[in-house]
This record gives structure tokens, sequence and C-alpha cells, in this order.
């Protein structure tokens, strides 16, 4: 409850800090007959999933590994993140070649650790929820940073997640595998408003 002082108060604001850590800006000055007695704060509506992962694109990396590298072309996780029910994947493409990568597929799947002879193996594909970055083209010489928005996950024993890239009309195709030990380090995301 906040009253004025004096009637002489001059124009001022007021910020009000709330236990979630949403502020609250106001301005205040002194009114005789108020129309307004009471006022309610309503909560602030979370941010989408393609403004979570826009943050997380230029964040420095907070990991290095796992990675994959096949004839100039690498792709390494720079960062795992999770809000909710999302987990979100930064991931660092590099082209050390004079050559342009062109990207043809980024596909996820969960994947059996062994491979016993004369078995198929189980291979489960990951929908992507949201994809933020350029994940058309890695120039020559040259670096991108995506982040992959993906459903909340742990693997079972004997899984592993796989990252796969393939390169349209070329040979480069590239193939990171994530185990449950990286996805359990994943660094949670405050609420952004």
């Amino acid at each position: 409850m906040v009253k004025a002082a004096t009637q002489a108060m001059q124009v001022t604001s007021l910020s009000v800090v709330c236990a979630d850590g949403n502020v609250y800006p106001f301005r205040v000055q002194y009114d005789s007959m108020p129309t307004v007695w009471v006022w309610t704060i309503a909560p602030l509506e979370e941010a989408n999933l393609t403004t979570y992962a826009t943050a997380i694109l230029d964040n420095p990396a907070t990991t290095h590994r796992p990675h994959s590298i096949a004839m100039d072309m690498s792709i390494r996780v720079s960062g795992i993140y999770i809000r909710n029910d999302v987990m979100y994947y930064q991931l660092a493409l590099t082209n050390g070649s004079p050559i342009d990568y062109e990207i043809d597929a980024l596909q996820f799947f969960i994947r059996d650790k062994k491979k016993t002879r004369r078995t198929a193996t189980q291979e489960t594909a990951v929908s992507i929820l949201c994809t933020i970055g350029n994940i058309r083209q890695v120039t020559a010489t040259s670096s991108n940073t995506i982040v992959i928005a993906l459903p909340k996950m742990t693997l079972a024993e004997g899984k592993y997640l796989v990252v796969q890239l393939l390169e349209k009309n070329g040979g480069r195709h590239l193939l990171l595998k994530i185990k449950n030990k990286h996805l359990l380090k994943a660094i949670p995301l405050p609420s952004i408003h």
C-alpha cells in the first residue's frame, strides 16, 4: 500500500518487484479523488520458442563437446539449454575449406549404441520445434551458429541422440553423437517476458 505524504508531492516513479522477479514500473502523482483504488498486476506471458532460441544464438560457448569433423567441415555442440519442456541446442558449424557447404538436411534421431549383426537398428526421429540461424549454407572458410529447439528428453541406457548434417550434392556428411551425460548438463534458462 502506498500513500502520498503531502498534497504537494512531485510526480515520481515507483517500481514494484514481485516474488517471480518481474519488475512493474508506475508513474505516481497525488490525486485527492483517485478513480482507481486498487491496481491488479496481471502475470506477463511467457516468451515463445523463437524468442528463447534467438536469445541463445549469440551466447558464448558453454561446452566444446561433442563434435564431429569431416573433410574440413565440422559441427560442434556449443551449448545445451532447457526451459520448461523444451531443450535448445546451440550448434557451431565451421567450414574450413574453400568450397561452400550447402546444407541438404539437418536431422535428429535417437539410436541404439550397440548394433549386433543381423539385427535392425532401432532409430526414432525427433521432431524439430524451432530453428534459428542460417541452415541453408556455410560459406567457404566461415562459421555459422544455429539454435535448434527439441522436446525435453533424457536417454535410456544404451541410447544416444544423433545430429545428422547432410551436404547437398556432396559427400561431407557429418554425424554427431550426444550422450545422456551431455543432456543432463543442460543450463536452465530464466523466464523472458
